[in-house]
């Protein structure tokens, strides 16, 4: 065991190479340190809403399945977010939804034809997504698909349960 004296010199050295390798406040970093001094304004989580989904969109989407990390049932809650970013923030979301909203919808049915795969809670999460997609784009091929994807559901209410539903 080291004495206590070679001990607190350990911690000073990590805790110096630690604190060099933080940024510097003259480095590209200076933004945060100021904005952690203040409250964030909506502008701050315009900003971190829109670089989070620029994220997601480069490393998790695949034009090709419609997919976010080909996750079924999550994928249709991660296009209800981006439709509810785009109700209260067109601007800042239009350009990846313009592509996204229509490619998912024709893709990821090649997965699960009509969004249906027999396990309603994974079917209605799709439903939502539609609906809200269909409330910011007016498009009735939105509102179209959540309805044949509800009936679905509703055929089988009162049945063994399944997904969701009795």
């Amino acid at each position: 065991m080291l004495p206590r004296s070679a001990n607190v010199l350990t911690i000073l050295l990590t805790t110096l190479s630690f604190s060099n390798a933080l940024p510097r406040p003259e480095s590209q970093f200076h933004q945060l340190s100021s904005r952690l001094s203040r409250r964030a304004t909506q502008a701050d989580y315009v900003s971190y809403a829109v670089a989070g989904i620029n994220l997601m969109q480069a490393n998790w989407y695949s034009a090709a399945t419609g997919l976010y990390a080909g996750a079924w049932w999550n994928s249709a809650n991660v296009i209800t977010m981006l439709a509810d970013f785009q109700e209260h923030f067109p601007s800042y979301v239009a350009p990846t939804t313009a592509t996204v909203f229509p490619t998912t919808l024709a893709q990821a049915q090649t997965t699960y034809p009509g969004f249906l795969d027999a396990f309603y809670d994974d079917e209605l999460w799709w439903a939502l997504a539609w609906i809200k997609v269909y409330d910011v784009t007016g498009q009735q091929q939105y509102l179209s698909m959540a309805a044949s994807i509800f009936e679905d559901a509703k055929a089988d209410w009162g049945t063994p349960p399944c997904g969701g539903l009795w």
